[in-house]
């Protein structure tokens, strides 16, 4: 479920992240990926994520752009960045 994605970051919180994961959400339903996108804040985390090169870094290495991330969810010192392929909302 992507319910529990985080629409936004405290600034510190993702400055202390270490370590990055890129996960790839494929084969979805175009109307539940539009919801998801307008209900869970994606343009707010893309924004936040904007600033922190490792997490761009890590995304870019995986084929991504920041318009591709979906949501994003922190734990500790790992961020876990969402993103979707075209063929998810094409």
């Amino acid at each position: 479920s992507l319910a529990n994605l985080t629409a936004s970051f405290d600034a510190a919180a993702l400055e202390a992240v270490e370590n990055v994961n890129v996960v790839v959400v494929s084969e979805c339903d175009a109307d539940d990926v539009t919801a998801a996108l307008a209900a869970q804040g994606a343009t707010n985390v893309r924004s936040d994520l904007d600033g922190n090169e490792m997490v761009l870094a890590a995304i870019a290495a995986r084929g991504y752009q920041a318009d591709d991330v979906l949501g994003a969810t922190i734990s500790g010192d790992t961020v876990t960045i969402y993103v979707v392929t075209e063929r998810s909302i094409g």
